[in-house]
C-alpha cells in the first residue's frame, strides 16, 4: 500500500455565538486497487488506526472510498465514448474524506453502491 498523505484540519465556523469546530480531513488518491472492497476496508482500517479521521466507522470510510474509485473508473470508460464526464471525474479524485462523513444523501449513495456485488470491472480493462 502507498503511504497515506498527512492529516489535515479544517476549521468550521458555525456563525455568531456558536463554536468553532476543528474537523479532521484526509485526502486519498484514487488507484486501481480501490476497486476491490477488501482493499477499501484495509485502507479505512489504516486511516482509523493512524487517526487521520476519527468520527466515521470503518465501513463508512470504505464505502466512500469505493464509491469514488468506482465513479472515477467509470468516468474513464465514458470519456472514451466522448461523453462529458470530465467534471465528475475531477471531483472523484482525490478522495477527500472528513470527520463525520459526507451529507446523508451521499452516504446513502455510498452504501447503495457498496451493497452491489462484485468488482464491476474485468482485470483486462485499463484505467
Amino acid at each position: 500500500m502507498k503511504p497515506l498523505s498527512p492529516k489535515r484540519t479544517r476549521i468550521c465556523y458555525d456563525g455568531p455565538m456558536k463554536t468553532i469546530r476543528r474537523i479532521k480531513t484526509h485526502s486519498l488518491p484514487v488507484r486501481r486497487g480501490l476497486l476491490d472492497k477488501r482493499i477499501c476496508l484495509k485502507e479505512a482500517e489504516q486511516i482509523l488506526h493512524n487517526r487521520y479521521i476519527l468520527h466515521m466507522t470503518r465501513k463508512q470510510l470504505a464505502a466512500e472510498i469505493y464509491f469514488h474509485a468506482l465513479v472515477y473508473h467509470w468516468c474513464g470508460i465514458l470519456e472514451k465514448l466522448h461523453l462529458p464526464v470530465h467534471t465528475i471525474k475531477r471531483h472523484a479524485n482525490p478522495i477527500d474524506l472528513s470527520d463525520h462523513g459526507d451529507t446523508p444523501f451521499r452516504q446513502f449513495c455510498y452504501n447503495v453502491i457498496w451493497l452491489l456485488p462484485g468488482r464491476h470491472i474485468r482485470d483486462d480493462q485499463e484505467n
